[in-house]
């Protein structure tokens, strides 16, 4: 792993590299889509646009929030270093509040527009797990996010947030592995099956599912938790019945005659 990359003397971190290349490809992936969908390449572009914003705000106030604990034990220096304010707000950022923020954005976006929501987010989706993937690869560059201490993992010495000295598991590769493989499947699904909010409900379990399970191997602690269980687990735990309740709507969508 390596945090920062050398690009004309100036030392950009690969996390911001990764990050940014993410999103890049995930809209270049939605527009591409957007014809397939029968919507306009203006509208996913705007919709990515306003998901992004939703995305960082989001996954800014989650972390603040997971962080609760620490800020109300360092409430002085807070108030007495601005700076730390900073540092919190450029350094964290739990992914789950970022997807919900772009899901909310995504939704005022379609209702103002009147677009359908399912048509828009069935889009969308594949385009999710693309960048996260990148995300991830930009985690293990930086040292973030790591996992359990194992005699198979890396050394993340040249970190600023990792432990030293220890090779913890490369859990962030795993991730990232998996969101490759969700995005394949929901591409797969797309081109086969034409059922509104079928790719929607496959991401939102797929993720919940595979987050849920790569939880017990992560080590950072800055993640929060509640009687023994991570935060994204615990979101993970509600999120997967939502994504079960939307496939099955998709598959076993209401006849005329049940809606009366």
């Amino acid at each position: 792993m390596f945090p920062y990359l050398n690009l004309f003397g100036f030392q950009v971190p690969m996390y911001s590299i990764m990050i940014g290349l993410g999103l890049i490809l995930g809209v270049l992936l939605a527009v591409f889509r957007a014809k397939r969908s029968g919507l306009k390449g203006e509208d996913v572009f705007n919709a990515c646009l306003f998901a992004v914003i939703g995305l960082i705000v989001g996954g800014k106030i989650l972390y603040l929030i997971t962080i609760i604990p620490w800020m109300a034990e360092n409430w002085s220096r807070l108030m007495s270093t601005p700076q730390l304010w900073i540092d919190l707000l450029r350094g964290g950022f739990v992914f789950y509040g970022g997807l919900i923020g772009a899901l909310l954005m995504i939704g005022w976006y379609v209702k103002k527009f009147r677009i359908p929501a399912m048509q828009m987010l069935d889009t969308l989706m594949p385009s999710v797990p693309l960048a996260h993937a990148f995300g991830r690869i930009g985690c293990f560059c930086a040292g973030c996010c790591y996992g359990i201490p194992s005699p198979f993992g890396f050394d993340f010495s040249a970190s600023e947030v990792a432990p030293h000295g220890v090779t913890l598991l490369p859990v962030q590769l795993f991730e990232a592995g998996g969101n490759l493989l969700l995005c394949g499947i929901l591409l797969l699904v797309g081109r086969r099956m034409k059922k509104p909010g079928l790719l929607t409900g496959i991401y939102l379990a797929g993720y919940a599912v595979m987050r849920f399970v790569l939880e017990f191997f992560r080590y950072d602690a800055e993640r929060g938790g509640f009687l023994g269980v991570s935060t994204s687990q615990w979101i993970s735990l509600l999120l997967l019945p939502v994504g079960v309740f939307i496939i099955w709507r998709a598959v076993y969508p209401k006849t005329n005659s049940e809606q009366g």
